[in-house]
């Protein structure tokens, strides 16, 4: 008795694989390899005996010629083959899920999950054995089955109550040239808190004035980065730093002593949404390191009563109030020390006066 192994190679890019199938036999058969009708297996196909390494007993079988059959005789006597099977030579692929995200107004961005499938080939071959009747041997065949796996994808579920945040904006004395310079390319006559020029009370001046200043390219560069803070849709408990939550005004933030040298101008920007389309009127502050000894200051009711729609990058798009005490110099402070903000009351907004003073 005498053991032999077919391997057909399948050379196809997108599913190369291999099948191994070991025979028992005294010799004397002839075997008929043959592709299934039902196998999307392109080929070509390589066919070897016994291992990969040697020399192949044919080679670039096309699919047309494994679909009609190729034999190959070994030598005596003639076994009895087991009946035909169909083996599967190529393996599923698992697809991959590629996350992106949406970014909504005021809002953490949204994940989105869109499946990207590869997809899967799975040919499979038959193996009809010919037979010269002499001798009759077992032939014991043990087949190798690949199992398609079906992949489960997982929806995108969107929060129904994403994460509310107030955006703190600080504009160093030090880079007046800076600002003044971006603001000026931008057409603005704004130039940045720190150069001492107001930002108009015209409505659409105004808009375009904010969006320039909060899309400057030095934040997070030569200026600080954007900072934030959360705010609760509900009122109770208290925050990481043992004051009492408020609904929809912004917990106690704390900017790092020394975050920025010198003088800065500190700035609050929160979405109409984060603020239940009310106003902040005034923050808690302390300069100190204390965070639960907030001095309330109120902001320039002006600005805060006036919206903007922003369209740039640095934060989420969508509908925003600035909140200041420009040019009262209540938010003009050292960093020497820990700073500590906190929401600390909201109003309802104003009936709109219509102004064209620039």
């Amino acid at each position: 008795m005498a053991a032999y192994k077919f391997i057909i190679y399948n050379q196809d890019p997108i599913c190369g694989s291999k099948y191994e199938q070991n025979i028992n036999t005294s010799g004397c058969t002839t075997f008929l390899l043959k592709l299934n009708n039902l196998s999307t297996s392109e080929g070509p196909f390589n066919i070897y005996l016994d291992t990969i390494n040697s020399t192949p007993i044919y080679t670039n079988i096309t699919r047309n010629q494994l679909s009609i059959g190729v034999q190959y005789s070994l030598d005596c006597p003639t076994p009895t083959p087991s009946p035909t099977p169909q083996y599967s030579i190529c393996v599923t692929r698992t697809p991959t899920i590629t996350p992106s995200v949406t970014i909504t107004s005021g809002l953490i961005p949204t994940p989105s999950v869109t499946p990207s499938i590869t997809r899967s080939i799975t040919p499979t071959i038959t193996i009809s054995p010919s037979i010269t009747r002499s001798i009759t041997p077992t032939i014991s065949i043990t087949p190798t089955i690949t199992r398609t796996v079906t992949p489960t994808v997982t929806p995108t579920i969107t929060p129904t109550n994403p994460i509310l945040y107030a955006y703190l904006f600080i504009e160093p004395i030090s880079l007046n040239t800076q600002f003044n310079g971006w603001m000026h390319s931008n057409g603005s006559t704004f130039r940045g808190f720190s150069n001492g020029i107001a930002p108009s009370i015209n409505q659409g001046i105004f808009s375009n004035q904010l969006n320039s200043y909060l899309s400057f390219s030095g934040w997070g560069g030569n200026a600080p980065s954007v900072r934030n803070s959360t705010i609760s849709r509900t009122s109770g408990g208290s925050d990481s730093f043992g004051n009492s939550i408020q609904a929809y005004l912004f917990k106690t933030h704390e900017v790092p002593a020394d975050l920025v040298s010198g003088y800065s101008w500190f700035t609050w920007v929160i979405s109409t949404t984060a603020t239940n389309n009310e106003v902040v009127t005034n923050i808690g502050i302390n300069d100190s390191g204390d965070p639960n000894s907030l001095t309330p200051i109120g902001v320039n009711s002006v600005y805060s009563n006036m919206s903007f729609q922003y369209t740039g990058s640095t934060i989420p798009q969508g509908l925003y109030r600035v909140y200041t005490t420009f040019n009262n110099t209540n938010f003009r402070l050292l960093n020497n020390n820990n700073i500590y903000f906190k929401g600390n009351s909201l109003g309802l907004v104003p009936s709109p006066t219509p102004s064209s003073t620039p």
